[in-house]
């Protein structure tokens, strides 16, 4: 064992002066040869049924409508009209005014499509003559809690329906249809 370790001793002492220390230079600046643009992440951008949703969400408690000469008490699809135009959605310059002409724009509208269950941001619609004549038909706006569209007797959006109360009255009571369309 001792030769051993006089062997690696002596070895160690030749190879000595072999061995130096590795100097690394200091790394310099090099500028790049393509100019460097920050990155930007685009905002995320809303779908319109988000945009029609967030709308109607910021309408609650305002008197909404595109033609002063409607009657309140007949205003829901002028109320929906103002939330679409609001949203950004093409619409007529004083809106629409009736639930059958709605329903009948949103089924020809290439911007929407029907679907068949109630999601957050789709309009709900159940049209004016769809039904046993007992009732006038309805529009709205589908929330997370229920269902928002104008009040009657006052002209202002609420939220004052819930998918079981609408479904009982305009569907079960009035016999109307419903249907539900979502923007694109």
């Amino acid at each position: 064992m001792d030769l051993f370790r006089q062997f690696l001793t002596a070895l160690l002492q030749a190879l000595r002066p072999a061995i130096k220390p590795v100097v690394v230079p200091p790394i310099e600046a090099v500028a790049p040869t393509l100019p460097v643009e920050p990155i930007v992440v685009p905002p995320a951008v809303k779908s319109t049924a988000e945009n029609i949703y967030d709308t109607a969400k910021a309408s609650l408690g305002k008197h909404m409508t595109l033609d002063n000469t409607v009657p309140i008490s007949v205003g829901c699809a002028q109320a929906v009209s103002a939330v679409l135009r609001y949203s950004g959605v093409i619409i007529a310059k004083k809106g629409i005014s009736g639930t059958a002409e709605m329903h009948t724009w949103l089924k020809n509208n290439p911007a929407f499509s029907s679907i068949k269950y109630a999601e957050q941001g789709c309009i709900i619609i159940s049209p004016t003559g769809s039904g046993n004549g007992k009732i006038r038909g309805h529009v709205g706006i589908v929330g997370i809690h229920g269902i928002m569209s104008n009040e009657s007797q006052t002209g202002l959006w609420r939220q004052q329906w819930d998918m079981t109360s609408w479904l009982t009255y305009y569907k079960g009571y009035g016999g109307l249809g419903v249907y539900y369309f979502k923007a694109k």
